[in-house]
């Protein structure tokens, strides 16, 4: 934040910002990502989800890791929906069948991984109902 605003600030000719959301290691907290895009957006920035992917190791303990994964998709699709800054939401990727995870260390030694809202068959998971729901809710 500091960044944005030196360049605001110094009137350097900037619109928006793209965050990334590749979750690897920890699900983020909605509640952040809310807090975040509002402070962005008071600036006078717009925002962009992009690179999203949510793992879906971080649900192992869940009893539905897949349903858990799903909602994470929706309430971030949610966040966005919600704050007039907030101009898309960009998935990094489609399919499990062909994620990066799978093909870099130390992630693909350390499954499943399953990032995506396809399954490698191309099959919807919940992750797909999730952000179609955010959407009808729009």
């Amino acid at each position: 934040m500091a960044l944005l605003k030196g360049l605001v600030n110094r009137g350097v000719p900037i619109d928006g910002v793209g965050l990334q959301s590749h979750h690897i290691n920890r699900v983020h907290d909605i509640d952040a990502l809310k807090r975040y895009i509002r402070s962005i957006g008071q600036l006078g920035l717009k925002v962009e989800i992009t690179e999203l992917d949510v793992r879906l190791r971080l649900f192992g303990k869940e009893k539905d890791p897949y349903q858990a994964q799903g909602d994470q998709f929706r309430k971030i699709v949610e966040v966005c929906l919600d704050d007039p800054a907030c101009d898309g939401v960009t998935l990094w990727g489609l399919t499990d069948g062909a994620n990066w995870m799978d093909s870099v260390p130390p992630f693909k030694w350390k499954s499943p991984n399953a990032p995506n809202v396809f399954d490698e068959y191309m099959r919807k998971k919940p992750a797909y109902f999730g952000i179609k729901e955010a959407l009808k809710q729009d």
